[in-house]
């Protein structure tokens, strides 16, 4: 499902069949043209307890107190192999930790935007989240890539002075980066906001954590650009979080038990949604697959989708011609193990 155009074309949620008529005819124990049985589970909608929370960093502490021990993150690697897991306690924590970073060393005050530049994976979801307990607003921005940062560095310095970021928040890899002599030949570093390094959060927690009370603040901003070059910014308030995370919950069929394989780049958009909000707001277990991983692993995305059994997945249509590109030309090769075979039907 491309990010970009997802909004209008998620899945139909199951329609209640129509009662049977007396124009009906009966055929055996079959009704012609109608449906003689049919599942009604309970109402998504009106029964879940997280409805009665209007932020999603109350959603987050609420799952933290009620299913500590949740799986909602598991993070695979390009070999498939779960590289890191987060549950709703754990997530919690590492974001009262980062919201501590933040008012401690960062000194950022209520209402501050934070350019956080990570790559796909669980510390941008900690992140956030401790952005939100911070009473600070976070941007995702994609991080500079090291073989061509004099390319890539220099949109991200825009999205960061574009959106009046007070502090940028990254791990130590690319605070290096940032730092390296191509960078500096690159922009001016002199005029980078302060730079924190996630990798070293402080032991103790925030001494209080920041509680909304307005729904229409804003809660995140959406950066995007084109293909042309063109930046595009979106305001998102709590409202607008809340409204579009449970529409995906509704239309999605999302719940507690679900798990969803998600390979998209979770920097604007539905791919920033799908991969950081949704999982606290509806309770699944996501399944996160990095795309630069299939790089070096095309067949990571299906395999995992195989092997893990998911019903459902999210992905670009660039994630889905790359894995099938890449899987034309190893056809034999897969064919040789049997655990595989699930993919060759996808390859032509």
């Amino acid at each position: 499902m491309c990010p970009h155009t997802c909004v209008t074309n998620l899945p139909k949620p199951r329609q209640k069949q129509p009662e049977i008529g007396p124009a009906s005819v009966m055929v055996g124990n079959l009704v012609s043209g109608k449906r003689i049985a049919m599942a009604s589970g309970r109402d998504l909608g009106q029964t879940d307890d997280n409805d009665q929370f209007l932020f999603l960093s109350e959603v987050l502490q609420w799952r933290s107190q009620t299913t500590p021990e949740h799986i909602l993150y598991t993070l695979l690697s390009s070999r498939g192999a779960v590289s890191s897991s987060l549950t709703c306690l754990q997530l919690h924590k590492r974001a009262e930790r980062v919201a501590a970073l933040l008012l401690e060393r960062g000194g950022l005050q209520e209402g501050d935007h934070i350019a956080l530049v990570y790559p796909p994976g669980i510390d941008l979801i900690a992140a956030f989240y401790g952005c939100l307990y911070a009473g600070c607003v976070p941007i995702t921005v994609r991080p500079p890539h090291p073989q061509n940062i004099s390319t890539t560095l220099p949109t991200v310095k825009m999205i960061v002075e574009v959106s009046r970021s007070a502090c940028v928040m990254t791990t130590a890899v690319i605070c290096k980066l940032l730092r390296s002599k191509e960078a500096v030949a690159t922009v001016d570093i002199r005029n980078w906001p302060p730079v924190l390094d996630t990798d070293d959060l402080p032991k103790k927690k925030s001494p209080a954590l920041y509680k909304p009370c307005n729904p229409d603040a804003l809660a995140y901003l959406d950066f995007s650009v084109s293909t042309t070059g063109m930046l595009a910014g979106v305001q998102m308030s709590h409202n607008a979080v809340g409204a579009f995370c449970r529409s995906v919950k509704l239309q999605c069929e999302l719940y507690p038990s679900r798990e969803v394989a998600i390979c998209l780049d979770p920097y604007c958009g539905l791919g920033f949604i799908l991969w950081c909000l949704c999982s606290v707001y509806s309770g699944h277990q996501s399944i996160l697959i990095p795309p630069v991983e299939l790089e070096s692993n095309p067949a990571l995305w299906l395999l995992a989708v195989s092997q893990l059994r998911v019903r459902d997945t999210f992905c670009s249509y660039s994630v889905m011609e790359l894995c099938t590109k890449g899987l034309g030309l190893q056809t034999e090769a897969l064919k040789v193990h049997t655990h595989t075979r699930v993919l060759i039907p996808h390859t032509h």
